[in-house]
């Protein structure tokens, strides 16, 4: 049965969240001082700016290191690379991220017995959202809204409407599906592609039709829209290239 364990919390959270970890279980240390992460420079900047710590809060930082059980949070470099010296009773690692494979790999955590876990799914919502304001930008042209303003200049236009647009979302997980989702809501004829597709009802991840990831290059014939939201890995590493981008001007 284990006594206590340390959780060191390495980037910025609201205080009301803090609490509630602890509330999880009387175990539970948490080590965080917001003092020795970097400077917020804007709300929600989990990151903070260029760290900057004295002695003493270096000293600090250090003795979290290492009386830390668990990590929530990022680890910066020089650390990283040699985090079990640092923390020699590290066991677990959450990053608030979901993306996190490329840094495992640099700083050689894949050799490690430590358990790394994500936040994956968690930003489905705000990603979506920004996906759908992305597309809205080019069909209701605000480039050159913005130019007319500019100008001090007005003058009617005429703009067009996603409903009339295709959507193909490459990569069908928490984000992608709900990227999918607010395409349909938006009157969008969506198509997608996922590493695993047979078996798969295209309802449950919110698609028209679902492709195989051997027919990208048939689904991005059709497409005026796509969302590439895969991990980064050797199996995704260029999936989008030159051929790719030239699918739909080649389907006549």
């Amino acid at each position: 049965m284990v006594d206590s364990l340390n959780i060191f919390i390495t980037f910025h959270i609201e205080g009301k969240l803090v609490e509630q970890i602890k509330a999880v279980d009387p175990r539970l240390k948490i080590l965080y001082d917001p003092d020795i992460l970097g400077k917020p420079r804007y709300l929600n900047d989990q990151h903070g700016g260029p760290v900057n710590r004295t002695p003493e809060q270096e000293a600090i930082w250090l003795e979290y290191l290492k009386e830390a059980d668990i990590i929530l949070g990022y680890v910066p470099r020089p650390y990283s690379p040699r985090i079990m010296e640092y923390a020699p009773n590290l066991k677990w690692v959450q990053s608030p991220s979901a993306g996190i494979a490329q840094e495992v790999k640099r700083s050689g955590w894949d050799k490690t017995d430590l358990l790394l876990t994500t936040a994956s799914g968690v930003h489905a919502t705000p990603l979506a959202e920004f996906c759908i304001m992305s597309m809205l930008m080019f069909v209701k042209d605000y480039f050159h809204m913005a130019e007319e303003k500019n100008r001090k200049h007005w003058q009617r236009t005429c703009t067009t409407e996603l409903r009339t647009k295709t959507l193909a979302v490459v990569g069908l997980g928490s984000v992608g599906s709900e990227v999918a989702r607010l395409g349909g809501a938006m009157g969008m004829t969506v198509v997608g592609t996922k590493r695993t597709t047979e078996g798969v009802d295209p309802e449950s991840v919110n698609v028209d039709k679902l492709y195989p990831s051997n027919e990208l290059h048939s689904m991005l014939s059709i497409a005026d829209f796509v969302v590439l939201i895969m991990p980064l890995n050797d199996e995704t590493r260029g999936l989008i290239g030159p051929e790719e981008l030239r699918a739909r001007s080649n389907s006549g």
